[in-house]
């Protein structure tokens, strides 16, 4: 039969199974959008749409780390003005934040965004870019600081 310390380490195991988050994983972090593995400048469009935000992962060892970011042109125009927004995630929570706005009769905008952030510990990071007043709204991004370029599979 089986004994009472046995039996209690499986009900605590299996609680412990139940209660972790379900991206919770031994392989790592969830890979969102391209993973950022240099210092090169990514190139991507965004727009009001929620189904338009762009993901960007980077895996960075502690440093400071510099995102850059241009807000480039615009394909068709909502409102009187429009935006670039990117933040940086770690952990659930924003690290850092910009944006950057041009007026809607200018279609080329070339305006600049950037922030730096400290990396205390390695870890995986998330750039989030999302654009407001239009569609069709071009960037160009780049992340410099102590990046890993491991490749990643589903997971960094």
């Amino acid at each position: 039969m089986f004994n009472r310390a046995g039996i209690l380490g499986c009900v605590l195991l299996l609680v412990a199974l139940t209660i972790l988050p379900q991206n919770v994983s031994a392989a790592g972090a969830p890979l969102r959008g391209q993973q950022i593995t240099t210092s090169i400048w990514h190139i991507g469009t965004t727009g009001e749409c929620i189904c338009d935000i762009q993901w960007y992962t980077v895996k960075l060892r502690p440093g400071t780390a510099t995102v850059n970011a241009n807000l480039l042109t615009i394909s068709n125009n909502l409102g009187p003005t429009y935006s670039l927004l990117v933040w940086m995630n770690h952990g659930g929570g924003i690290v850092g934040f910009a944006k950057n706005t041009c007026a809607r009769t200018k279609r080329i905008c070339n305006k600049h965004l950037n922030f730096t952030v400290k990396v205390p510990t390695s870890g995986v990071y998330y750039l989030k870019l999302k654009g407001l007043g239009g569609e069709g709204i071009s960037f160009s991004i780049r992340v410099r600081g102590h990046i890993v370029t491991k490749k990643c599979g589903k997971t960094c």
